[in-house]
């Protein structure tokens, strides 16, 4: 049920969605920080999205109906870009001096507060999805993909979070970027995708045929695993 450029609240809404016409014994929810990212914004690429937010502890979708001005007027989003590009440098060359400080600090609060509600989000959209697995008899496995920059870079908040939401709630996690980030560097650079290589250019840091084929090895020794010790546990 991939989506090019999905986050994980459309991911959400999108199995929610389809759910009356699946029939499956297990649910695997794979992501990666990007995913988890563009959980904060309204739009990708231009294009408007919804977004989840948390009112008196319950989820609710926002920006909906999606705006589709952009689908049908191309030239409108490259115009608002531009302009929006040059309106942003613009305001860094005037107060980036003068108000280093400040906008730094603020900046900084902003994003806190963003990413504190974006864990909220995450952690209740994986208690409905538990939920909705629990009224399937269905086991929901989640699975924490690498991208080529977590490797040197790694996600210590959003994994924080994911790791406690999937203890408390007795979720199984598969994480995929600690198991990468212990393979060696000339090895994991053959498993994604480099400027140059395709024609697609969105497609730099995705990972290679190869990359998935190493992904999907791994994501079925460790479901053996974890499938074989809750199938003991209970």
């Amino acid at each position: 049920m991939g989506q090019g450029g999905y986050g994980i609240d459309q991911a959400y809404l999108f199995f929610k969605n389809a759910i009356d016409t699946l029939e499956f014994n297990i649910h695997i929810f794979a992501f990666i920080s990007n995913d988890i990212d563009r959980m904060q914004s309204k739009k990708f690429l231009g294009y408007g999205k919804p977004i989840l937010k948390l009112e008196n502890g319950d989820l609710k979708v926002e920006n909906v109906p999606v705006p589709t001005y952009s689908f049908k007027h191309p030239w409108i989003r490259s115009v608002i870009k531009s302009v929006n590009q040059l309106r942003t440098m613009m305001t860094i060359i005037l107060f980036k001096n003068k108000f280093k400080s400040m906008l730094t600090n603020n900046a900084d609060v902003l994003n806190n507060s963003k990413n504190i509600d974006t864990e909220n989000i995450l952690y209740e959209v994986f208690k409905n999805l538990k939920e909705i697995n629990t009224n399937n008899n269905s086991q929901l496995i989640l699975v924490y993909l690498p991208d080529e920059y977590n490797i040197t870079h790694y996600p210590k908040r959003w994994m924080k979070i994911i790791e406690t939401a999937s203890r408390d709630l007795e979720i199984p996690l598969i994480n995929l970027i600690d198991k990468f980030r212990m393979l060696p560097q000339k090895e994991t650079e053959n498993f994604f995708i480099h400027s140059g290589q395709i024609e697609f250019i969105a497609g730099d840091g995705h990972l290679t045929n190869f990359g998935n084929k190493v992904v999907a090895e791994m994501i079925y020794d460790e479901l053996k695993n974890k499938l074989h010790y809750n199938t003991c546990s209970k």
